[in-house]
């Protein structure tokens, strides 16, 4: 089967180890001209003072309770450099593995075949299960949450369709298992998509880096 396209481009992550530029620009300081609490006048009537204290209060316990744009970009920087980077590393190994036994250095379909079993599968089925694991910490990262768990889905998918492929020497399964790989690959620009938008609202630099290959099965 050495003449059947297999694409291995934009290998999966984000992380912050070596896939993720991120740097922080500082965050603004507070405005002078924000708006203060003034005193309560010791004329006022007493029960207007216990009225503004308890509002004064409701306000500040509000404002604790919500998070700042900078607990928010250390939020999305920790998602990032720790929770993708635990993916990342496990693709990492998913990707090199194939990546030797294909291409240039494609030698035969057993040898294929006993290491997209033995080494590609296992790892990244491991992958597969830390991004189920993922949760959003914040509302801003549940819609790349969930794009995370479909995309390596779909990679694993195309690993699964080669290996049937190769078992059954079946040029057919071999194109759909190309096709599921270009679906990942899709996932993952939009993946990146929604990563940069946030990124670029909370002043984060978001440059994700790719193995560069196109390699032939």
């Amino acid at each position: 089967m050495k003449y059947i396209p297999m694409i291995l481009s934009m290998i999966f992550l984000l992380s912050g180890c070596s896939l993720i530029s991120i740097n922080t620009s500082s965050p603004e300081p507070a405005s002078e001209n924000a708006e203060t609490v003034s005193p309560v006048d010791e004329s006022e009537d007493a029960v207007s003072d216990t009225d503004e204290n308890k509002e004064t209060l409701s306000t500040t316990e509000n404002e604790e309770a919500m998070p700042t744009d900078t607990d928010k970009q250390d939020v999305i920087i920790a998602f990032i450099e720790e929770d993708i980077h635990k993916i990342s590393e496990l693709e990492t190994v998913a990707f090199n593995s194939l990546l030797s036994v294909s291409g240039e250095n494609y030698t035969d379909d057993p040898t294929m075949l006993a290491v997209i079993k033995q080494d590609v599968l296992p790892a990244y089925k491991e992958a597969v299960s830390e991004a189920e694991k993922l949760e959003a910490p914040i509302p801003e990262l549940e819609q790349p949450t969930e794009q995370i768990k479909m995309t390596t889905k779909t990679f694993l998918e195309s690993v699964e369709l080669q290996k049937e492929a190769l078992e059954k020497q079946d040029i057919q399964v071999m194109e759909e298992a190309n096709q599921k790989m270009l679906e990942y690959q899709g996932m993952l620009e939009e993946y990146h998509g929604m990563m940069k938008v946030i990124a670029d609202e909370y002043e984060i630099t978001y440059e994700p880096l790719q193995i560069d290959q196109t390699q032939t099965l």
